[in-house]
């Protein structure tokens, strides 16, 4: 918007204008032709009265005498060219030098000024500051009349104090909002904008905040706090002044230093695991369900049952099992037929056919219909538990003990559809839920949901812009969560996680920023499970992968029917890089991750390379790395079960194709 047209004033303080008036005639100035003004108008003077004299002086300080084109706190801006007075229909205009000086002739009574400076001679150019005054003029003595000048904004800044912070630090940075006028000089002041300067911020990962919405005044406080997460990696502080221009600030997080690798030994043959930490389906979508359980239980740490008698699930714990959970999803509810009006359609999905018919534990829209969204055919549609109800939360409390009463040695549960923030729980509904305030009422919603599970739960959701933990990890941290389910890791349904919208850098950023929360960070692929998408996705998992708290998801049958993937007898050790954020491993146009030691079944195969190129238009050529591999892994299409493996095979590529990836041994 031109400054000259933008109606919205800083209102600084006070600046005297020497009025002076006395009796007889005389103009100063160049006098324009009459033009009509909006607030210029004179009273009714006395009937004795003829012309007044009114002297008008503007002192305009020195461009040299603020640093940084700062002003102090009175609102005449040191680029000053020109002062302009419209009263009574008139409008007259002076040029100025270190001061604007004239001298107009004003009939005596009560007269309104409105004056004008500008950085153009004879009241051209950019509107830099104005003021109106109304005023009695009397004949004969002196008038002093004080004017109120508001710098006229043409352009908003936003500075940051640092712009720089490290991952893993939290930080408060200062930040600086000026406001400028058409000739860059800043309005400064004590006092408030008439209009507050709005603030903004992009970042969706909740790392950062600003500890207020809006700047009120030019000396106005303001900071930005950051906690120190690594799911960001750069923050942009706008403002929106009205439409003037805005210069943004960004904030970037680098990435903190990593350790130098410490060199030690290669453990003794034998000593190595068999396997990385695995998860599968055994039972739940009829996965694996012919498999023996002892089998199962020598070569899964962690299988998934279905929620009703999970009886694979108590098999496998029987025959030595770590780990067993049976499915739930305490946020949706399938099966659920129109209408959805009270009195609305009996749900027959899991925990909702025992409160169908009672409207609180149901999410409604403004109008009291239930929130609903269509799957298909036999699932019809989906309804929404208010998390919050107690209905709902005593619905999952009866749910869960059902099933453990049919499998006692259940360790817990998966929460589908759980640990997401409120604003994507509503997507693809047919309208935004009325039940939850905010975030914070949602939050006590879902820990209060979670708990009726009675034993501990695998969360299967996050935030949809980082991929990584909601809420800073409000609900992951929730003592009764085990951890984190990645559903499609870096391969699902649509492909492999490229560089297509972001999607490879977001999932291994959002998976490296659930680690430190320690918790149980399952990356669960659910695509293809060609030889080359399951090695992509493999090599995707070794760059993110920590062998405490990383397990690998097996839930899509191979070849051979079943899904038990063999690459996970592939168990990378003794890593020589290790990323809080994954640029910290970009070599070139590729991701490269060594390690000194690697094993397949437990048996030392010397030391591997996880190299991924998740570019889908580019070749990325492989990097000189810190020893010479000339061999690489191949896997087979069939399952473990059926003899699958992962083979150690001659040779190592020098480049990779888009959207592929490499595992070199040396």
């Amino acid at each position: 918007m031109d400054a000259r047209s933008f109606a919205w004033r800083v209102s600084l303080c006070l600046i005297s204008l020497s009025l002076a008036a006395c009796g007889g005639g005389g103009g100063g100035g160049s006098a324009l032709p009459p033009a009509p003004v909006s607030s210029g108008s004179t009273g009714t003077p006395p009937a004795s009265s003829g012309p007044a004299s009114v002297a008008i002086s503007v002192a305009i300080p020195s461009a040299t005498t603020a640093s940084g084109h700062g002003r102090r706190p009175r609102y005449v801006s040191a680029a000053t060219k020109s002062v302009s007075v419209s009263f009574a229909g008139q409008r007259q205009t002076a040029d100025c030098t270190t001061s604007c000086s004239m001298t107009i002739a004003v009939n005596p009574g009560t007269v309104t000024f409105d004056i004008g400076l500008y950085d153009g001679a004879g009241g051209s150019g950019n509107l830099l500051s104005t003021g109106s005054t109304t005023a009695a003029i009397v004949q004969g003595q002196q008038n002093a009349v004080h004017v109120t000048f508001q710098g006229v904004v043409a352009k908003v800044v936003v500075a940051l104090a640092t712009s720089t912070v490290t991952a893993g630090s939290p930080a408060s940075v200062p930040v600086l909002v000026s406001a400028q006028d058409a000739a860059g000089y800043t309005i400064v002041g004590a006092e408030p904008y008439q209009t507050p300067i709005a603030l903004s911020l992009d970042d969706t990962s909740g790392a950062t905040s600003l500890s207020a919405s809006s700047a009120a005044a030019p000396s106005a406080p303001i900071t930005l706090a950051y906690n120190g997460s690594a799911a960001v990696s750069a923050v942009r502080v706008g403002a929106n002044a009205g439409g003037v221009p805005v210069q943004a600030a960004t904030l970037t997080v680098k990435p903190a230093t990593a350790p130098p690798p410490v060199a030690t030994p290669a453990p003794p043959a034998g000593n190595a695991p068999d396997h990385v930490k695995t998860f599968a389906y055994y039972g739940l979508n009829n996965a694996d369900n012919d498999i023996p359980a002892s089998y199962m239980a020598a070569h899964v740490d962690m299988v998934d049952d279905d929620g009703f008698t999970a009886q694979h699930a108590d098999a496998f714990k029987r025959a030595g099992g770590k780990l067993a959970i049976a499915y739930t999803d305490p946020s949706y509810v399938p099966h659920c037929p129109p209408p959805f009006t009270p009195p609305a359609g009996h749900c027959d999905g899991p925990i909702g056919n025992l409160v169908a018919n009672d409207e609180s534990a149901f999410v409604h829209d403004a109008s009291g219909a239930r929130i609903n969204r269509y799957n298909d055919p036999y699932f019809q549609y989906q309804e929404m538990l208010n998390l919050g109800a107690a209905s709902a939360q005593n619905a999952y409390k009866q749910t869960a003990a059902g099933v453990v009463s049919q499998s006692p040695l259940l360790d817990g549960f998966e929460a589908d559809d759980s640990g997401s923030p409120l604003s994507s729980m509503f997507y693809g509904f047919s309208a935004p839920g009325v039940e939850f305030a905010g975030d914070a009422q949602y939050i006590a919603s879902e820990t209060a949901m979670l708990a009726a599970a009675g034993k501990p739960v695998l969360i299967n959701g996050g935030d949809p812009s980082s991929l990584g933990p909601a809420y800073n990890g409000a609900i992951i941290d929730l003592p009764g969560v085990m951890g984190a389910m990645f559903e499609g890791c870096f391969n699902n349904e649509s492909g492999l996680y490229t560089d297509r919208s972001d999607l490879f850098r977001r999932e291994a950023d959002g998976y490296l920023a659930t680690l430190p929360h320690h918790k149980i960070a399952l990356c669960s692929p659910t695509g293809d499970t060609s030889p080359a998408h399951r090695l992509y996705a493999y090599a995707a998992f070794m760059l993110v992968y920590d062998p405490t708290y990383s397990y690998y998801g097996m839930v899509i049958a191979q070849s051979d029917g079943e899904s038990l993937y063999p690459e996970t007898a592939l168990v990378p050790q003794q890593p020589l890089q290790t990323a809080s954020q994954i640029a910290q491993l970009k070599s070139g146009s590729v991701y490269v991750r060594e390690f000194a030691s690697c094993s397949i079944a437990g048996s030392a195969i010397g030391p591997c390379a996880a190299v991924v190129n998740p570019s889908s238009s580019s070749s990325g050529t492989i990097p000189a790395l810190s020893a010479a591999y000339g061999k690489s892994i191949a896997l087979d299409a069939q399952s473990m079960y059926h003899g699958g493996k992962a083979n150690v095979v001659a040779g190592a590529p020098a480049s990779l194709a888009p959207g592929s990836a490499a595992i070199l041994v040396r």
